[in-house]
């Protein structure tokens, strides 16, 4: 290698922010803001002028994914009571009743056995629960699980498929949560 060879580029990511700060610096010491005068910092007064950065792009424009449809009847509870998160593009929560009839079922699928195991939460008394059931008790989705005959047909179905997998609920049951198999959709 010769200093001639060699080629390094740096990039000050930071500028604009740096721009920002100094226009918030120089708008308290005018009195047109008192976002950094000597008082408690207050984070509204400090984010809000620095929140809405101009860049040299242009934003995202932002697009809602298009949701899934409970066309498979087994899956309707499955959708009323998980839905709101687990019907999403996301990582996290688990997006498994996101796509079409089969990418659901196949997610379903992988995801059963953690699924069948934050159902089985709902039976035991809340301060003995290894975790928390889902949907989680504080949710609206969660108001008549218990009572509308959804949570035992849930549970049902995916016993029938992790047998149809060669696994059964009290099989899982033995396992810790965390060794139970994966439960990620991307």
């Amino acid at each position: 290698l010769t200093p001639d060879s060699i080629r390094i580029l740096l990039t000050d990511d930071l500028g604009p922010l740096r721009a920002h700060l100094d226009r918030l610096v120089a708008d308290t010491l005018a009195g047109h803001s008192d976002a950094l005068a000597d008082a408690p910092l207050r984070r509204a007064a400090v984010l809000a002028p620095l929140l809405p950065m101009p860049t040299a792009r242009p934003a995202p424009v932002p697009t809602l994914a298009e949701r899934s449809s409970p066309d498979d009847p087994e899956l309707a509870p499955f959708y009323k009571h998980c839905g709101l998160c687990h019907d999403s593009t996301e990582a996290f929560p688990p997006g498994f009743l996101h796509g079409t009839r089969e990418a659901v079922r196949a997610a379903v699928d992988r995801c059963a056995p953690r699924m069948a195991r934050r159902l089985a939460m709902w039976s035991a008394p809340a301060g003995a629960r290894e975790k928390t059931p889902m949907p989680p008790p504080a949710t609206p989705q969660a108001a008549d699980i218990q009572h509308s005959g959804d949570l035992a047909s849930m549970r049902q179905w995916l016993a029938t498929r992790l047998q149809a997998s060669g696994h059964t609920p009290a099989q899982l049951a033995t396992r810790p949560y965390a060794d139970l198999p994966d439960c990620a959709v991307y």
